[in-house]
């Protein structure tokens, strides 16, 4: 079975891990590894937090394939496709709701099963939209209340 949209999710992986790649100013990653070939490269890790639970309310996942994908802005806030409740939910980095969007449709902006999510250094945002075969954009908007 050919899933084309899967094929769109892996590209914007590879863009995205290029962009980080590209944007490591000053840092020679082939350098540091050819002068220091003894040390480890892995690091161990704890948890820290965890947050979100089955359902539909803010800060909700739905029941079988959400959360789906993650992405994480310059600033540390955290977005995560819903691919159940076909929306985007973005938490703070402890994992406090912050806002959402979305709905289940095909009428721009909303989604048919969001999978993948990219957020680039204007604060765009790239979301895969599975059954409806497309990548929408989302664009940071100044509301009044934020003035």
């Amino acid at each position: 079975m050919q899933r084309e949209n899967f094929d769109v999710s892996i590209l914007l992986v590879i863009i995205l891990i290029s962009s980080i790649f590209c944007n490591l100013s000053g840092q020679n990653i082939n350098k540091s590894l050819a002068q220091s070939p003894t040390k480890s490269l892995i690091k161990t890790y704890s948890f820290a937090i965890d947050w979100g639970r089955q359902g539909s309310k803010d800060g909700q996942f739905g029941q079988y394939n959400s959360p789906n994908g993650i992405a994480v802005d310059s600033s540390g806030n955290v977005y995560v496709t819903d691919y159940d409740n076909n929306r985007v939910q973005k938490f703070d980095s402890n994992g406090n709701f912050i806002t959402k969007w979305g709905s289940e449709g095909s009428k721009n902006g909303q989604f048919d099963g969001p999978q993948g999510i990219a957020v680039d250094s204007s604060g765009n945002v790239y979301v895969t939209d599975e059954g409806n075969i497309r990548i929408e954009l989302f664009v940071p908007t100044i509301n009044s209340s934020d003035t």
